[in-house]
This record gives structure tokens, C-alpha cells and sequence, in this order.
């Protein structure tokens, strides 16, 4: 049996990799299939403003990365967690390195995890020009 931990930071890693890894081509369907994973109220919040702007520059090519996840446990509130993502955006023009902080609660549901809280703590970013 895979510890409650190890399970947590699958579902978490997976879950942030679907709407963090896209390009130009699949910006817009990136929440597509991660519905069950998560409130309705957290996703139109992660979907946030920029979605309609970005889906239509499709003459602009660029790509987004998660290429870090740390995940840190509540010891008193196994199923809190803090997070650190590692994220990399591209274009032809330049690149931005930011690192994303968050904080988020899950619910057992069945053999899986639901994301009941989330809350956006903060970003740092670092841009250069091509």
C-alpha cells in the first residue's frame, strides 16, 4: 500500500502538470479531463482572465513548463499542503522563469483525492529577452 504522502503529491503532481505543460496548440483545453479533480469554483480561478487572450494568439508560439514540484506536508493536517511550482515560459522572443507558491487542501474521494481549497500565495519571475 502506497503511503497517504506518496499518494498526495502523485495526485498533486499530476494534477498541476495537466494545466501547467502547454503550448499555443493546447492552451485552451488544458483543464479538459481534470474536472473530477478539483472545485469548480478553484478551476474558473486557475482559468482566471488571460485564458481568452492567449487561446486566440495562436500566430504567437510559446510554451509553458512545469519543470519543479515541492510539495510540504502539514504534519498536523495530513491532507494540507503547501506548494512550490518551478514553471518556464518561452516564446521566440523570451524566456520567463517564475516560481509559483500555493497553498491547497485535498479530500479522500474513493481511491483518489479532491481539491477542496486553494489559494494562490504569491510568485516570483525572472524575464530575459532573446
Amino acid at each position: 500500500m502506497i503511503p497517504i504522502k506518496k499518494k498526495s503529491i502523485f495526485f498533486l503532481d499530476k494534477f498541476f502538470g495537466e494545466i501547467q505543460n502547454y503550448t499555443e496548440k493546447d492552451y485552451g483545453k488544458r483543464f479538459d479531463g481534470i474536472e473530477n479533480m478539483a472545485n469548480e469554483s478553484i478551476l474558473q480561478e486557475m482559468k482566471g482572465a488571460g485564458s481568452e487572450v492567449e487561446t486566440a494568439s495562436h500566430n504567437i508560439e510559446f510554451e509553458n513548463k512545469l519543470t519543479g514540484l515541492t510539495v510540504y506536508q502539514d504534519r498536523e493536517k495530513p491532507l494540507h499542503f503547501f506548494i512550490k511550482m518551478e514553471l518556464e515560459y518561452h516564446t521566440k522572443t523570451f524566456e520567463n522563469k517564475s516560481y509559483f507558491l500555493a497553498e491547497e487542501t485535498l479530500q479522500k474521494q474513493k481511491e483518489d483525492y479532491f481539491m477542496t481549497n486553494y489559494t494562490a500565495l504569491g510568485s516570483i519571475q525572472q524575464t530575459t529577452e532573446a
